[in-house]
């Protein structure tokens, strides 16, 4: 058992690689993504916001220390391999902040001095997205019409939120007032509306998402937001069940 701190990614941990955390971790705060348009005769300029953060390069500091039965130059190829498989976001552990986890992608070239001959090195960047996620709100959960769920996070959660739709008559799911209507169109069978990709769908195929997500408003996805959240729906809908996907800002 050791006490060193490590991240985990692509299902193996740094220190299981003989990766070792340096003491030079950095924090970095999401940059907003806001348009600044300088106007001649204006003191300061007029901001457009487009209501998101940019991506963060979440960079690990680590010491590479030779195995007894390997050479470096074989370790950092068996690590390429490692980090480099997943093209997409994936799960990002870091043991000092436990109960949350990134989305990131290890992609960026990566320069190595080869300065020692017993261990190299190395900083890891991954690209993470804009927020990190709590562990606990990955676990699903059923929900009975009426009562509350709270999010304890300050930022609004995208949940994903799967039901049974009798396609008797159109049925109507509410979170905090706003109504979703799932029209008789969408056909009876289990839904799935994944707020975070912006889609429904029926039975894991049928794209349904305008029949769920566009409003007289305009197109909508559920979100949870911060504190307590009132959610109910018509008898048409049974099997309620919720993975709130509770997040805040990474850094």
């Amino acid at each position: 058992m050791t006490n060193e701190p490590y991240f985990e990614f692509n299902g193996h941990k740094s220190i299981d690689k003989n990766l070792y955390l340096l003491n030079e971790m950095e924090l970095t705060i999401p940059e907003s993504d806001l348009r600044f348009d300088e106007v001649d005769g204006r003191q300061g300029a007029i901001i457009y916001d487009n209501e998101r953060e940019k991506d963060i390069i979440k960079t690990f500091p680590m010491e590479l220390r030779k195995e007894a039965d390997k050479s470096l130059f074989q370790q950092v190829r068996e690590i390429t391999h490692w980090l480099k498989e997943p093209k997409r976001y994936s799960r990002l552990l870091f043991s000092e902040d436990p109960d949350y986890f990134y989305e990131g992608i290890f992609h960026s070239q990566v320069r190595i001095l080869d300065r020692w001959r017993d261990h190299f090195d190395v900083a890891l960047p991954f690209r993470c997205k804009p927020v990190i996620y709590r562990l606990d709100g990955q676990t699903v959960t059923a929900h009975i019409s009426g009562r509350t769920l709270e999010n304890p996070e300050p930022i609004n959660s995208l949940p994903l939120i799967q039901f049974r739709y009798s396609g008797t008559a159109d049925a109507t799911l509410t979170i905090n007032g706003r109504q979703f209507r799932i029209l008789r169109a969408a056909g009876a069978g289990m839904i799935t509306i994944d707020s975070e990709l912006g889609t429904a769908y029926r039975d894991g195929i049928a794209n349904i998402s305008n029949a769920i997500l566009m409003q007289s408003d305009g197109y909508h996805v559920p979100q949870l937001q911060s504190g307590n959240n009132t959610i109910s729906f018509t008898t048409q809908i049974t099997q309620m069940m919720i993975t709130p996907r509770w997040r805040s800002m990474a850094i």
